[in-house]
């Protein structure tokens, strides 16, 4: 991987952590305003004029809870766009998969990850090309994702025309948001 590449991939992760820690915020802060309306405005009155200050603390669990479920699941939402986006303008191609790198992290406080390298290569009618996309799995992996990927294995891409360096891998799996932007 070239180093222009390597600083992409690390601007783009960076890119989504912030993203990401933007949107945390604003789920707490409106689970915070949630609890705040319900605890000194709306329910005061069905309480006997006392004001219910916990709901604020509720509220913030609330928005935490929520935030870390939409950055969860925001990749996939974005892969799925992204997708639908690049299918009728897109290069489709049936890739061989040339390895797969498998790496588990043991944790210390809960389960471990598992991070998925697969290097793929495929020819268009521009030539030979060659890429890798990263995966994480919390956990051992997913058996049904390391079939896929197996050495010799065939996985669909798309990539706009032009630019086979932007490739993404057509599985349903969680994709990098480094994916996205490259």
């Amino acid at each position: 991987m070239t180093r222009y590449r390597r600083l992409t991939r690390v601007g783009a992760d960076l890119l989504w952590g912030v993203v990401m820690l933007t949107v945390l915020a604003a789920t707490v802060l409106g689970g915070m305003l949630g609890g705040t309306a319900l605890g000194y405005g709306l329910l005061p009155r069905y309480n006997g004029g006392h004001e219910i200050p916990w709901l604020l603390g509720v509220g913030a669990c609330v928005g935490v809870v929520t935030g870390v479920v939409v950055c969860h699941r925001a990749r996939g939402w974005v892969q799925r766009a992204r997708m639908r986006m690049m299918r009728h303008r897109a290069v489709d191609a049936i890739a061989d998969v040339v390895w797969c790198d498998y790496h588990y992290q043991v944790g210390t406080k809960g389960p471990g990850s598992s991070r998925y390298t697969v290097y793929l290569s495929w020819r268009d009618p521009d030539g030979q090309h060659t890429g890798e996309r990263r995966y994480r799995f919390i956990g051992r992996g997913r058996d049904d994702f390391a079939h896929l990927v197996r050495r010799g294995g065939k996985v669909p891409i798309r990539y706009p025309a032009g630019r086979p360096h932007r490739f993404v891998i057509d599985i349903p799996f969680a994709p990098t948001m480094a994916d996205q932007f490259l």
